[in-house]
């Protein structure tokens, strides 16, 4: 009887932890690899932009094409990305700008803002005040450049963890400044089920 009790018990926290396991899913849409996740930099007055897609897949080539699958019956958890150096660290980009967009339409894109906040006690689109910044990583509430996380020419990073984020289609935007550098982003997504 108490083997039969111990089965049972093992049988059931078994079915319960893989259960629960299936609440968190965890994608990389970004590798930090020298040639397809490479970012350039560009002229001071606009710098090179570069898009990375959330997919599925989890391949370095998948993340720099759009979804070809929506996301559903998850939200948008966190969004970490981390800024890595290159080989050279005097080749670093001088910045990189970071901020995260949502779809509808995979046509159609909108940057995720915390409309009208100025302070971390006035904003409302982010889980435990606003993004968590590391290394180099600065976060402002600038209007002119709502919901942005810079990094200077040293590593940095971000985690966005938004507020009720049910968008089907997600890309992270990283601007990068500066002729001729470079750096390589790691990206990844995690998903919450919706219950």
């Amino acid at each position: 009887m108490k083997k039969l009790f111990i089965i049972l018990f093992a049988f059931a926290l078994l079915t319960a932890t893989s259960v629960k396991g299936q609440d968190v899913m965890i994608r990389q849409i970004a590798f930090g690899t020298k040639t397809a996740d490479s970012l350039s930099g560009g002229a001071p007055a606009g710098g090179t932009s570069k898009y990375f897609y959330f997919n599925t897949f989890g391949t370095v080539a998948s993340g720099l094409v759009k979804a070809t699958q929506m996301i559903t019956n998850y939200s948008i958890y966190s969004i970490q990305v981390q800024i890595g150096l290159p080989t050279k660290a005097a080749d670093m980009v001088d910045s990189c700008q970071i901020t995260f967009e949502i779809s509808y339409d995979n046509t159609n894109w909108y940057k995720w803002s915390n409309a009208g906040a100025t302070t971390v006690a006035t904003q409302t689109q982010y889980e435990q005040g606003g993004p968590k910044v590391n290394g180099s990583g600065v976060y402002t509430y600038l209007v002119s450049a709502r919901d942005m996380v810079t990094t200077a020419a040293t590593a940095g990073g971000v985690c966005f963890m938004p507020k009720g984020c049910y968008a089907p289609y997600s890309r992270v935007k990283i601007t990068s400044f500066k002729a001729s550098a470079s750096a390589y982003p790691k990206i990844y997504y995690t998903l919450k089920k919706i219950n």
